[in-house]
């Protein structure tokens, strides 16, 4: 069980079991109080006594070392309830000469606990004076309550009161991030690392540092903006530090400040008439008499049709000497700036980065696994099933491209039958598809019903048959990759993902980052695939038909037969010669020759079954393997064939010719007993139908009987 629970999960749930067991032990002590069970001393008030006070020093010493702000709101009641348990059992058993102790402690009570937690230590003790103390007036009443809210919220605040400057780094709390930075969602989904953060003001003190050393002015002043819009000081670096209003925060919308926000450009004057009039940052008076301003600038990451970049922030720098600042000064000042520009926008690349340890490990599994799996149809799955791991959806698809003919394919959908559904050609015309292909770039729409334009994503009856029509948010990711062509350097999209979601939900950044890095990555091993692919079938295909070379004929030949020999099963060949190739060559010349090879490959490719396979086996010769394929059906596909041949034509010519074609078949084990044997009785097929006037099918088995019949004529 315990290997099923974070860490996290069981230190919480930990605390709060501690929680529950101090607020048991408080509640069976004051009833021991009620029957004044502290007064004598018997084996109930010493087991009681015991677990009671080593249970208050273990308490003090967590909240000495850890903070009781580290301490869940339960586990803050426990002990203020226990704590003051603690002190009524001393004022029972050594009377009321200890009674001025609570004048001490209950402020520190209020202090570490809060107002629920004092409350209820006051409402607890005042109910133990009335009832079980001889005590005849109300007069510790109003002390009691003057000492713990009044004294407490005394001591408290001054506890909360920052000490020093902004110039000093305080240790980051999680909570009090800057908005700036953060998404608040992000936060709870990742593990925060304090660390990120004060590297972040380590860099920005050290850049206006930098400033101050170089230029020496009376003050600089970086002001950065929140997620509520306004302006406040990050960081300063002044002369007269104590004129500095730190905690402000502003609006900027006249006067130098609203200059540099709408022209989105620096400012600087060199001889101020008004001081520091309308310089925001300064609490008194101070001769400014030259200014200069820069705009913090950082590139958008939403989709905004504004500009590229927006102003985060401002550097002020200012003198009390006229013409301090020059066309110099003013290059150095923007220099700075980008370098805080650059911390900002590396700390922001880090944050969305920040994963939470499952993902981290599911994001390096996935790296691994997908690397590991050899073929391309493993690691598509692999693929969309890391996905749906990490996100919510009802629909996870790939597609591959086609840019010569602006067309997709559906190749893989997780968790659906994709029977009949395999080679569906998807038209990039109006469809969500096309225009992830066209943009280069992620696209997501939370309500997708909504949309004027694109509604389809696959097409609609392509939609019906996925159950697409139920979806309202989705995601579409091309893969992309770059050319190995080295003159190119373009960029490929090779497919695209696709998620989708029933709820009108958008994918949020976290998860379009996400699918952002896993498209990468898919990309990269899908066109690594295709490259061998290549690779493999330029050593095995034909360049000119795209059909397989003789040498992988006769490979694939003999596993074929070798198989039939395991399995009842017959393998029937078709050898096909192009009729009078010759003659086309001479007249028309050998690009026209190749024309019509080219034409015929693609037309045996387009009749032919998965299984079949089809080669060119020399000039113009080609061969057609047909396991698991009698001598009947092998006549069926070469008539087929035959009749698919009658549809081409020279269409060059003023009046156009049809290409005819001469086919010859033998079965195995039917008409061969070996690899070789069945080549020669194929061969010798082909021979008999070019002999006997071209543009004939005839099987080896039909050749002795036609010889018969002519000798008995």
């Amino acid at each position: 069980m315990k290997r099923f629970i974070s860490s996290k999960n069981r230190q919480y749930l930990s605390n709060n079991l501690l929680s529950i067991y101090f607020l048991l032990l408080s509640f069976i002590v004051f009833i021991l109080l009620i029957n004044n069970s502290f007064k004598k001393v018997d084996s109930y008030s010493v087991i009681a006594s015991i677990i009671l006070y080593v249970s208050i020093s273990y308490k003090i010493y967590t909240i000495a070392r850890k903070g009781i702000t580290n301490y869940t709101f339960l586990n803050r009641i426990g002990s203020a309830l226990l704590i003051t348990i603690g002190l009524l059992a001393l004022l029972q058993a050594l009377g009321i000469i200890i009674l001025p102790f609570f004048y001490v402690l209950m402020p520190i009570v209020f202090t570490y606990t809060g107002w629920v937690g004092a409350a209820l230590a006051v409402l607890l003790s005042s109910v133990f004076f009335v009832t079980h103390h001889e005590i005849h007036n109300f007069n510790w009443i109003f002390p009691l309550l003057i000492s713990t809210f009044g004294l407490g919220y005394f001591i408290r605040r001054n506890i909360d009161k920052p000490v020093g400057t902004r110039n000093k780094l305080e240790r980051i709390d999680p909570k009090n991030v800057p908005t700036l930075f953060h998404d608040e969602r992000e936060i709870q989904r990742a593990e925060f690392d304090p660390n990120k953060m004060m590297e972040l003001k380590q860099g920005l003190r050290k850049s206006i540092e930098i400033l101050n050393e170089i230029l020496s002015p009376h003050t600089i002043v970086l002001y950065l903006k929140g997620k509520d819009g306004l302006f406040t000081i990050e960081d300063f670096i002044s002369k007269s530090s104590n004129s500095i209003d730190s905690g402000q925060k502003l609006n900027f919308r006249t006067g130098y400040f609203g200059w540099v926000l709408k022209t989105n450009t620096p400012f600087l004057a060199q001889d101020l008439k008004t001081g520091n009039k309308n310089l925001f940052y300064y609490k008194n008076e101070a001769r400014i008499k030259s200014l200069l301003i820069a705009p913090v600038k950082i590139k958008r990451d939403d989709d905004s049709t504004e500009s590229s970049e927006k102003i985060i922030g401002m550097l002020v720098v200012d003198s009390l000497r006229k013409e301090a600042f020059g066309s110099l000064e003013k290059s150095i000042v923007s220099i700075i700036t980008e370098r805080i520009e650059q911390a900002i926008e590396n700390y922001k690349l880090s944050k969305k980065m920040v994963l939470n340890s499952k993902e981290l490990r599911s994001i390096y599994e996935f790296t691994m696994h997908l690397n590991a799996f050899q073929q391309l149809e493993s690691k598509i799955d692999h693929v969309l099933k890391t996905l749906n791991k990490f996100l919510e959806t009802d629909f996870i698809g790939l597609t591959t491209s086609s840019h010569d003919t602006n067309t997709s394919r559906l190749m893989r959908v997780l968790n659906r039958n994709l029977d009949g559904l395999e080679d569906t050609t998807i038209s990039h015309q109006n469809t969500l598809i096309g225009l992830g292909n066209k943009n280069n770039a992620i696209l997501y729409f939370d309500d997708l019903s909504s949309s004027n334009q694109y509604r389809s994503v696959f097409g609609n009856e392509l939609d019906f048959a996925l159950g697409i029509k139920s979806i309202n948010s989705i995601l579409i990711s091309p893969l992309m990759e770059t050319s190995i062509d080295a003159t190119s350097n373009k960029q490929l999209v090779l497919g695209c993902l696709v998620a989708g979601r029933k709820t009108v939900t958008a994918f949020n950044e976290r998860e379009r980052s996400l699918v952002s890095y896993i498209s990468q990555e898919t990309a990269h091993v899908i066109l690594q695939s295709l490259n061998y692919i290549k690779i493999k079938e330029l050593a095995i295909k034909d360049g000119l038909t795209g059909l397989y070379n003789q040498s992988h004929l006769q490979e694939m030949l003999f596993h074929a037969l070798d198989r039939s020999d395991r399995y009842p099963e017959k393998v029937s060949l078709i050898m096909i010669d192009v009729d009078n190739l010759k003659e086309i060559n001479d007249k028309f010349g050998h690009k026209i020759g190749d024309s019509v090879l080219s034409s015929v490959g693609r037309t045996i490719s387009r009749s032919i079954r998965k299984i079949d396979i089809p080669a060119r086996y020399g000039g113009d010769e080609f061969a057609i393997v047909l396991p698991n394929t009698d001598k009947e059906n092998a006549v069926i596909l070469a008539n087929k064939l035959k009749n698919s041949f009658g549809k081409v034509t020279l269409s060059f010519k003023a009046e156009p010719e049809n290409i005819t074609m001469s086919f010859g078949l033998a079965t195995y084990p039917d008409n061969a007993s070996t690899k070789d044997s069945l080549i020669e009785k194929a061969d010798r097929a082909l021979y008999e139908s070019k002999r006997g006037g071209k543009n004939q099918i005839t099987h080896y088995e039909d050749i002795s009987l036609t010889k018969a019949a002519m000798q008995h004529k």
